[in-house]
């Protein structure tokens, strides 16, 4: 199994990790191969890596399973299909991204060709939700592609330090970018502040950190809202339990981890409904959506859920439900070894 480190700080890694926690690896014996290592020097660590790889491919490895996202990731995935796919290895696809499909249509010229030659050499795909299915089904019609969620460990989550939720408080994790819709955010709570609801955030996370304090102390919300650097599992854990809601305002996402961890620890959900997120999220039954890139509709929002604790506890509630039901770790563990079966079957049958 190829994918990146999974003590990286990628929402793949978080995945990687989980699964490595949760026993995949060993009980389905299975030789994880990190593409990349978390830290710097990606190239220094993917060459080590391809030699692995081939090697491990060479002395017996019958099935070849790679996590993959698109662009970059993408790309780097294409060095260890091209033996998997000359070696004749059974080659599984496990595609994160919900926006693969309109990634592999931009595509032109030789970058076209090799996406389309390996792809289509697989064996099979496993995607993250059905929309991402119907995407790919269209692209490459025929192929066997399978749904498996993304996993959360509810038990690890569990609120075993008695953690009391602080009142209007708003949390944020993630990449500060602009497709995160941080700056939408900081724009929904400077709206809140103007009308005298009484609100506090923390943001949690990493890239142009030094970019989004400016415009945090442009906006004057200096003393609102908290820029922070990454935290680790633990912290990340009681800034769940001592929040009062998480925002994610993306513009676009997958399946964010993030989420999930939300659901697990029945923290109230404010998010947009925008890629992976539409088979998840449902207004007013286990989240409240708001509209992507409208820091007005975004700071109604929040403030319906700072101002209604029977809606806001109500929702949480829904959510960790369906977390036990669809995403905790032993769920998703049961679904993955029938999804293999499935697929080594239907090639044994084949051959």
């Amino acid at each position: 199994m190829v994918g990146p480190d999974p003590s990286g700080m990628g929402g793949i890694s978080r995945v990687a990790r989980l699964w490595q926690l949760g026993g995949f690896f060993s009980d389905f014996q299975i030789e994880y191969i990190s593409s990349v290592a978390g830290g710097a020097g990606k190239l220094r660590s993917l060459i080590p890596a391809f030699l692995r790889f081939t090697y491990a491919c060479l002395i017996g490895g019958r099935t070849v399973y790679i996590h993959t996202a698109s662009y970059n990731s993408f790309y780097r995935k294409c060095l260890f299909m091209v033996p998997a796919v000359l070696m004749r290895r059974r080659l599984i696809i496990h595609i994160h991204p919900s926006y693969f499909s309109q990634f592999l249509s931009s595509l032109g010229g030789a970058k076209k060709f090799m996406a389309r030659f390996l792809l289509s050499r697989a064996h099979a795909f496993i995607v993250l939700t059905p929309a991402i299915k119907e995407d790919m089904s269209r692209l490459f019609p025929g192929m066997p592609i399978h749904v498996l969620n993304n996993p959360i460990d509810i038990k690890g989550m569990e609120n075993s330090s008695n953690i009391e939720r602080r009142p209007n408080h708003v949390l944020f994790l993630g990449w500060y970018m602009k497709r995160k819709g941080v700056y939408e955010l900081v724009d929904a709570l400077g709206i809140l502040r103007k009308e005298n609801i009484e609100v506090r955030a923390d943001f949690y996370g990493t890239k142009e950190i030094e970019e989004l304090r400016s415009y945090v102390a442009a906006c004057g919300l200096s003393d609102v809202v908290r820029i922070n650097g990454w935290i680790g599992e633990e912290d990340k854990l009681k800034a769940l339990y001592s929040c009062t809601m998480l925002v994610l305002p993306s513009h676009t996402e997958g399946v964010p981890n993030v989420i999930l961890e939300a659901m697990a620890t029945r923290t109230p959900i404010v998010s947009t409904l925008v890629g992976g997120l539409r088979d998840i999220l449902r207004d007013g039954e286990n989240a409240v959506i708001a509209k992507p890139e409208n820091a007005e509709d975004l700071g109604q929002r929040i403030r319906m859920v700072l101002q209604d604790d029977t809606l806001a506890g109500r929702i949480a509630e829904t959510a960790y439900r369906e977390a036990c039901d669809k995403y905790d770790l032993p769920v998703v563990k049961i679904r993955f070894k029938m999804i293999l079966d499935s697929i080594c079957n239907q090639r044994m049958a084949a051959e």
